[in-house]
């Protein structure tokens, strides 16, 4: 609140409320949804053609865009929000434009800096935004979640029964950190992030050298300690291969440019991946196969780069790597996929996106030969990840059809 400018800090450590500031949240809080109400959706005027997205005469039933479009346009149709100062007009309507950042991606290092922070970066330059209005960003979207679930006399059940606390914390911890980015380079950012959030005291100073980004990423993404404990653990009996692509490709940025400080001098190059889902696996079977896990995501990656080689001219691009498929099943049970005579693919989408599929090995010709795009086989079977299965494991049921 005190860096969003809703409140001042007095010299005795008192804090007093902002009036103009504080009221511009309140507006805000007043009108945000407004556009939820089909009937007031605005129409894209000729002269504001194309808008967002959206052609002449469409109506705009984003109601975040809808709003947005309104106090760009037509602010003094919505009164409270013309009686306020423009310079607190402003902080109202960047709420609005969509800054594409997920903070789970942050909190977790699920993802580079260029795919966290590159669309948040552009647009705090290109509206000069400054840090206190990332601030005034952030308290809205900690009152509007909040007032998500507002049944009359619970209070807010949304933070006290549905929001795991260690979830929360981190997202608020990690707040002040983003008011940053309005003069801070991502890649910086996120790295500084990743050290404030070493666990010292239980693993001991922080990494170097060029595994120090990866082991940090793969510490955060696993969230508790114990399991922290277990990664860094593992991390040591990775064989070298396993741990120098993990190494290698956790620390490509998506940010033209820029490189971490840690690593050292790193040849520009990209794409980066966001592999999604990477801390829901991580977590599900860490706690029993550590070492594993960390060897089923180093064989990801691989596959990834096999269909996006490394390029000069890819070093601010990012592609996404789904393996929803995998976040909730077991290591045995991934590897064990094979001996029922189906196969785990890696499947190309698009130039952005892959993802990974399962299919049967009696039918992996013809996919491959349907496949609009490439595919590669990961290298997942018992041999490759897990020489000696621990006895008991049996093979999962058939994941479904993966077409």
């Amino acid at each position: 609140m005190v860096e969003a400018g809703c409140l001042d800090e007095e010299e005795d450590g008192s804090c007093s409320v902002n009036v103009e500031r504080t009221s511009a949240m309140l507006v805000l809080t007043a009108v945000h949804d407004l556009m939820k109400v089909d009937g007031l959706q605005p129409t894209v005027q000729p002269e504001h053609a194309p808008y967002g997205g959206y052609l002449e005469g469409e109506v705009i039933n984003d109601h975040d865009l809808a709003l947005g479009y309104v106090l760009e346009k037509d602010g003094a149709s919505l009164p409270c929000y013309a009686a306020l100062a423009v310079e607190q007009q402003a902080p109202v309507r960047f709420t609005q434009v969509k800054p594409q950042y997920n903070p789970g991606w942050l909190v977790q290092a699920e993802a580079p800096p260029g795919a966290l922070f590159g669309p948040f970066k552009r647009l705090i330059e290109s509206e000069d935004i400054q840090a206190r209005d990332i601030a005034f960003y952030f308290v809205h979207w900690l009152t509007d979640l909040a007032a998500a679930v507002p049944t009359p006399l619970h209070g807010c059940e949304k933070f006290v029964v549905q929001f795991p606390l260690a979830v929360l914390s981190s997202f608020i911890r990690s707040f002040h950190l983003v008011g940053r980015l309005a003069h801070s380079p991502p890649t910086t950012l996120f790295e500084e992030f990743l050290q404030e959030w070493w666990p010292e005291k239980a693993l001991g100073p922080l990494p170097s050298g060029d595994e120090a980004i990866a082991l940090m990423r793969l510490v955060v993404q696993v969230q508790n300690l114990d399991d922290q404990k277990l990664v860094y653990a593992a991390w040591r009996l990775l064989d070298d291969e396993a741990r120098g692509i993990l190494s290698a490709e956790m620390a490509y940025t998506g940010v033209e440019g820029q490189t971490y400080a840690l690593t050292g001098p790193v040849r520009e190059q990209g794409p980066a991946f966001l592999v999604y889902y990477s801390p829901a696996f991580l977590r599900t079977c860490v706690g029993d196969h550590p070492k594993e896990a960390l060897a089923v995501l180093s064989e990801i990656y691989r596959g990834g780069r096999s269909l996006f080689p490394l390029c000069d001219a890819a070093s601010a691009e990012c592609v996404t790597l789904y393996i929803d498929r995998l976040k909730a099943i077991s290591v045995p049970q991934i590897v064990k996929l094979y001996e029922n005579g189906r196969c785990w693919l890696l499947v190309k989408q698009n130039e952005k996106e892959a993802v990974v599929q399962e299919h049967a090995l009696a039918d992996l010709c013809a996919v491959i030969r349907d496949t609009q795009t490439a595919c590669c086989v990961l290298n997942l079977w018992p041999s490759a990840i897990w020489p000696e299965l621990p006895p008991g494991d049996a093979a999962p049921a058939q994941l479904g059809d993966s077409q």
